[in-house]
């Protein structure tokens, strides 16, 4: 039986700075780790930098 992975996205402003950690926990893929190291995860890379990206915009106009 596969076990059941609940991977989780956590969020950590840093006290005293404007300085925000993004963490992903427990992540299990659903590919094989080759494929995904190759693939998917390339694209997470590429959306959590827009994220970042966003984020910082956000910020930025609320300032």
């Amino acid at each position: 039986m596969k076990e059941d992975h609940r991977g989780r996205l956590e969020f950590l402003q840093i006290p005293g700075t404007d300085t925000c950690v993004v963490a992903i926990h427990d992540y299990v893929p659903s590919l094989p780790w080759f494929i995904y190291k190759y693939t998917q995860a390339k694209v997470h890379l590429g959306v959590m930098y827009a994220f970042g990206k966003h984020v910082k915009r956000r910020i930025d106009k609320n300032v």
